[in-house]
């Protein structure tokens, strides 16, 4: 969820009640790439991680039993957005019009990682796994962008906590990636309080969604991704690890 001090609103990502469902047909994203599922691995580059602290073991402990260490359930797929959907996304990004590819070749990546705890509840160890896969994309987001940028290709994912742009500069709207996946994937979702949350078709409300744009042709992100998935991807969780006795 977007922080409530932020003064950026979301963009209009649903469709317009006011347009009529032909309008919608017409302007309707193009499925590029189905939806498809990896097994992403990390390499934690801080000695940190090895820390005793018993909170910290006892919640790693609990997702290691599903799913092995340093390692995350992964979907993507990538969607060519409609017209309505770029007008929006040109106020999220607004250093994209200065690029030579422009808006006219920006894809869309949803993606989601599988958890262990039931994210419509609110506890130590939801937030914990929050904290801990909001890393995990960062770092996968961190190595596909710099391939694609080392390929003339422009990249950015927006912080799934705050909707802002990862690596450039923030627009005056936030990119809601609930509502992103219910128009690209025709997800449904539940309501959680004010809070909606999306419903993956296998893992239904355990998911962490999150979300990269580019301008590569789906062919070349595709082989990006899965260069980047073949083998481990440094990261540090330090502050993670850090914060977990004073927080929890």
């Amino acid at each position: 969820m977007p922080p409530s001090t932020s003064s950026a609103s979301a963009c209009h990502i649903l469709p317009s009640t006011l347009s009529s469902p032909k309008e919608h047909r017409r302007s309707a994203p193009l499925t590029l790439v189905p939806p498809t599922k990896l097994l992403l691995s990390f390499s934690p580059t801080d000695s940190s991680i090895l820390s005793t602290e018993a909170t910290f073991n006892t919640f790693r402990s609990k997702r290691d039993a599903v799913i092995p260490p340093n390692t995350t359930e992964f979907q993507y797929s990538i969607h060519k957005p409609s017209r309505y959907l770029l007008r929006d996304l040109a106020l999220i990004f607004p250093n994209l019009k200065s690029q030579s590819a422009g808006l006219e070749n920006l894809v869309i990546v949803p993606t989601f990682q599988k958890t262990v705890h039931d994210l419509v509840a609110v506890s130590g160890e939801t937030n914990w796994e929050r904290d801990l896969l909001l890393e995990y994309v960062y770092a996968w987001a961190t190595r596909v962008v710099s391939f694609l940028r080392h390929l003339n290709y422009w990249a950015d994912m927006t912080d799934p906590a705050s909707g802002y742009p990862m690596f450039s500069s923030r627009g005056s709207c936030i990119y809601p990636d609930v509502d992103g996946s219910v128009r690209l994937l025709r997800y449904t979702t539940v309501q959680a309080g004010c809070c909606r949350i999306l419903v993956h078709p296998n893992w239904g409300t355990r998911n962490y969604p999150a979300t990269l744009f580019s301008t590569a042709p789906a062919q070349v992100l595709r082989e990006v991704i899965d260069t980047v998935a073949r083998d481990p991807i440094p990261m540090t969780i330090s502050e993670i690890v850090d914060e977990a006795p004073a927080v929890w």
